[in-house]
């Protein structure tokens, strides 16, 4: 991140936010048992972000297919029945 436009507490933090993070960086280096477990989860979560990228390249060089014409529905309401919506006005309009 680039460090232009912080104010002088803000850079002040921001080293002090980096000091914490390179310290925490050595204590699981130095740790065997820590640095293998965090190799491991970083080696699972490499393959689940490469499967990601490649569904995200399959879908950047597929064309979309037009999309259908929409299925008119052929079913009939009863005569008698009201809807719920029957007598009050549309979202849009006004009634009629």
């Amino acid at each position: 991140m680039a460090i232009r436009n912080m104010t002088t507490d803000e850079k002040r933090w921001q080293a002090e936010g980096d000091a914490h993070t390179l310290a925490r960086a050595q204590e699981v280096q130095g740790d065997k048992s820590r640095m293998s477990a965090a190799r491991k989860v970083a080696a699972t979560q490499a393959k689940e972000l490469q499967k990601q990228t490649t569904a995200m390249q399959n879908v950047a060089r597929k064309k979309t297919p037009a999309k259908p014409a929409r299925k008119v529905s052929t079913a009939k309401k009863s005569s008698g029945a009201r809807s719920k919506n029957s007598g009050k006005a549309s979202r849009g309009g006004r009634r009629k």
